[in-house]
């Protein structure tokens, strides 16, 4: 049951990380125009514009680590600072990208 949590885990934090990786290059994919992948990245129905392309990359470098955490809890050492380090860092992700999900609300003109 384990494996097939891991493997469920990456396998979907890796589709995003290939999703963001696509768009860092200038793809709009699967969306017709950057207006329409700027609104569904922010969720707000007036955003022309999508984030830079560094931003980008950036949150698909990080959502490739996040693919590795359970990666790294399943085979890692079972006890000890390590397990600790992994379910700190699983934690810490979870918390960036929930946080992240509120951000179109806390701002009044991201992207621009």
């Amino acid at each position: 049951m384990t494996l097939v949590l891991t493997i469920v885990l990456s396998g979907a934090l890796a589709a995003l990380t290939c999703l963001f990786a696509l768009w860092s290059l200038g793809s709009v994919w699967p969306y017709r125009d950057r207006a329409a992948l700027a609104r569904r990245i922010s969720r707000l129905p007036a955003a022309q514009h999508t984030p830079h392309r560094g931003m980008l990359a950036l949150i698909a470098g990080a959502l490739f680590l996040a693919a590795l955490l359970p990666w790294l809890m399943y085979l890692g050492p079972s006890d000890g600072p390590w397990r600790a380090a992994f379910t700190g860092g699983a934690i810490l992700a979870a918390l960036v990208f929930g946080l992240s999900g509120l951000s179109p609300y806390t701002v009044s003109a991201p992207f621009s």
